[in-house]
């Protein structure tokens, strides 16, 4: 709380930083003025602004309010007034307590506004360098004075950064990440550019000629962090790298598709660290995007068909059991198991296909038992991704069960685990096929 010499003091202080100043009472809505600790009513507090009405959301009664400072904007004609108000308890001379509120007000030209809201609309404000919307921005000048296809972009994903989260505070997490920025800033050059994409996600566009040194760079940046206790922390990052030459680029979101097409082919490959895009990269990438597509329709209306191939015992040339695979006819053609099952296996779908095989197995046992023929035992590959999920023998065991098929004639094969995770998960499996 301010006695009246304080406010007043202040008060003059302001008046040398701001364009006009207000001590308010949002009650009233009457702007007070305080003269040797006399508080006398002026006017209207929005006459001040040419305005007939009070302002909506009184930035005045928000500060009281809440105690804290509040800003807002309020546009008239051709000016933007900017308006910050902060609580100003005081005591006036006579001892009565007045509860008002300061207003600072600063005149902004519409057209200065509207140029800084844009410039603050392509800045990434957490660590203060380009967004999206600036790179974009700066691709669609490259394009314009024709020097685009001097220039290669990199999307590209930090590692590890998931870490730094972990061990340290939010803000101390953001000064890591401007290091970070800062060592590859450190590198380019006036018409190269580094832009953050949000969370570790980052876009540099930087000369054709120094594309591979960077790359090379971002496998391997190092940064020590001291915490504010002293302790120093070293991170070591990677990165996975989606890269593209800009040469025939005609709009900027052309260089986002390039890079990102690029980066999506390597994302859950662990052995490769960047691609380069290419009109052959892309075209695969749309064959698995279609399948994506497709497939749940596909498997709805049973495109996919189940075959076996027969265990023979070569002693008695004995059938004994047999394998079931599955193939996908497309409008009349065979779509290659290489061109659909690794992409089901990355999206995570492969388990909805191989719970079908099972049960189209199932259903083809139940009408050899119902017509009396001798079942032999069928097995059935599924991928290692059911092991993530606990209920996998439930599930299992619930679509053998609903066909009334004996467990010993249906075979589940898993890739080779690398540890005993296997039986862990599944010993519902083991037992029921014991």
């Amino acid at each position: 709380m301010f006695n009246y010499m304080g406010l007043e003091d202040m008060t003059e202080q302001f008046r040398t930083m701001f364009d006009i100043v207000k001590i308010v009472d949002p009650v009233l809505g009457k702007e007070v003025a305080v003269e040797n600790g006399e508080v006398k009513v002026l006017e209207c507090c929005y006459d001040i602004l040419g305005k007939n009405a009070k302002c909506m959301n009184c930035p005045c009664i928000k500060s009281l309010e809440t105690g804290k400072h509040y800003e807002k904007y309020e546009s008239i004609g051709n000016t933007v007034y900017e308006i910050t108000s902060f609580p100003a308890e005081f005591t006036a001379k006579n001892g009565e307590v007045h509860k008002c509120a300061f207003d600072l007000i600063n005149f902004i030209p519409r057209d200065e506004f509207v140029t800084t809201i844009k410039s603050h609309m392509m800045v990434d404000l957490t660590i203060g360098i380009p967004n999206l919307t600036g790179l974009l921005e700066y691709i669609g000048k490259l394009i314009g004075n024709g020097s685009i296809g001097n220039y290669d972009a990199m999307f590209f994903n930090i590692h590890n950064f998931k870490f730094v989260n972990n061990i340290l505070t939010y803000d101390q997490g953001n000064s890591v990440m401007v290091n970070y920025a800062n060592q590859i800033i450190e590198t380019l050059e006036s018409d190269e550019m580094l832009a953050r994409m949000g969370g570790d996600n980052f876009v540099a566009v930087v000369r054709r000629g120094k594309a591979e040194k960077l790359i090379e760079m971002l496998g391997d940046i190092s940064i020590s962090y001291t915490t504010p206790d002293g302790r120093t922390k070293d991170f070591f990052f990677g990165a996975k790298i989606g890269a593209s030459h800009l040469d025939g680029v005609k709009v900027p979101g052309e260089v986002m598709h390039r890079i990102t097409v690029a980066f999506q082919s390597i994302k859950n490959n662990k052995d490769v660290q960047s691609a380069y895009f290419s009109m052959e990269l892309l075209g695969r990438e749309m064959k698995k995007q279609e399948v994506i597509r497709r497939f749940d329709k596909a498997l709805a209306d049973h495109e996919f068909t189940v075959y076996y191939q027969p265990k023979v015992e070569v002693n008695s040339n004995k059938i004994i059991g047999a394998e079931a695979l599955v193939r996908w006819f497309r409008q009349g053609r065979l779509v290659p198991p290489g061109d659909f099952v690794p992409t089901l296996e990355k999206e995570g779908k492969i388990c909805g296909l191989d719970y079908y095989v099972l049960e189209e197995v199932c259903i083809m046992l139940k009408k050899w038992q119902d017509s009396g023929r001798t079942l032999v035992c069928i097995s059935s590959n599924f991928s290692r991704k059911h092991l993530d999920d606990p209920d996998f023998a439930k599930k299992v065991l619930a679509i053998v069960d609903k066909y009334g098929i004996e467990h010993k004639y249906i075979e589940i094969e898993l890739p080779r685990a690398r540890s005993s995770a296997t039986t862990e998960l599944c010993p519902a499996l083991w037992t029921s096929s014991a």
